[in-house]
């Protein structure tokens, strides 16, 4: 997973890497993958050790 972001000059541990998220059905266009994604990417820059938030 590193390697990408090393070829490119980033330092890997300046990244926050998330794995893949999946929402049911059932709760997809109600907006809760958007807000899901905000949250979670805001609770990362809160912790301010992070240059980069990325996922797959």
């Amino acid at each position: 997973v590193a390697e990408p972001f090393v070829a490119r000059g980033d330092d890997p541990r300046r990244i926050f890497y998330y794995g893949e998220s999946v929402l049911l059905p059932d709760y997809r266009g109600l907006g809760l993958g958007k807000r899901f994604f905000e949250e979670r990417e805001a609770h990362v820059r809160a912790l301010g050790r992070f240059e980069t938030v990325c996922f797959c």
